[in-house]
């Protein structure tokens, strides 16, 4: 005996599947969310490293000052009034904490950009004065002005000073993961940032390449630029750099070493007294 089905029977039959399709994928969805990584996976995110998150915003201004035409053209043109601006924004982390001071460390093309020395003005030329400030803002969304103490343009480190003590410095990693180890990047890409929130990213430490570079299986976005990259016992290994241009979630940092050196050279160690 065959049976036919009618259109309108398909159509309900199809749409049973189709439903019951969708919630197996919740339930498993859903499951994957409660049950997680598998129960050896340890890692956690400490309100430490949480709090020596900064977001860092520096601003870059020019300023006209001596006209480069020749004398009889200088002396009829006006001098500009205009100031030439460039706002940046990355990431960072407190380091150190040193008598009244803390110690921040982010990226170095986030503190140093390539800045016209000249502009022109009704096409006369004119030097640029230019001026850099740093401001940070820490997890809870409190303000600090920043000086810049060293820029190793080579590595992409940078070291800021700040005045007060603020924030909760981390550790610097002894040793670099072994390949396949898991890490943890926190990070305002785009600047998404709220006072209390910051985006966390977990990954894999993927090996360095011949350029010392550290490979990091987490995603980078502008605004990443100098955010701290953990190991699994929440002690700083590398500040992300930048991107791969191919790959978005493979994320390009400074090696260990460097950032060891660094501190080592640039950042005063904390005074503490003597005991009586």
């Amino acid at each position: 005996m065959q049976f036919k089905l009618s259109s309108q029977k398909i159509a309900t039959v199809f749409s049973k599947l189709l439903s019951t399709y969708i919630y197996i994928i919740i339930f498993l969805s859903f499951s994957a969310c409660i049950n997680g990584y598998p129960s050896n996976h340890t890692l956690t995110v400490s309100e430490v490293q949480r709090e020596s998150f900064v977001l860092v915003l520096v601003s870059f201004e020019g300023t006209p000052q001596k006209c480069l035409g020749s004398q009889k053209i200088c002396a009829i043109t006006p001098h500009p009034d205009k100031t030439w601006k460039m706002n940046i924004k990355g990431s960072g982390v407190v380091i150190r904490h040193v008598n009244t001071e803390t110690y921040v460390m982010t990226a170095g093309h986030v503190c140093s950009q390539d800045m016209p020395t000249k502009i022109s003005f009704k096409k006369i030329p004119f030097t640029l004065e230019t001026k850099t400030k740093i401001k940070f803002y820490d997890i809870w969304g409190n303000s600090h002005q920043g000086d810049i103490i060293h820029v190793d343009h080579e590595n992409d480190i940078c070291v800021v000073k700040s005045a007060g003590t603020w924030g909760r410095p981390v550790r610097l990693a002894s040793r670099v993961p072994k390949p396949g180890e898991r890490i943890f990047n926190i990070a305002a890409p785009y600047g998404i940032y709220s006072p209390g929130m910051v985006p966390i990213f977990e990954g894999f430490y993927c090996g360095s390449d011949t350029l010392k570079n550290a490979f990091y299986s987490i995603p980078t976005k502008p605004g990443s630029s100098g955010s701290p990259v953990f190991n699994k016992e929440g002690k700083l290994i590398s500040l992300i750099h930048s991107s791969s241009i191919m790959l978005e979630s493979l994320g390009l940092g400074c090696a260990l070493e460097n950032l060891q050196e660094i501190v080592k050279a640039y950042i005063p160690k904390p005074h503490y007294p003597e005991r009586q």
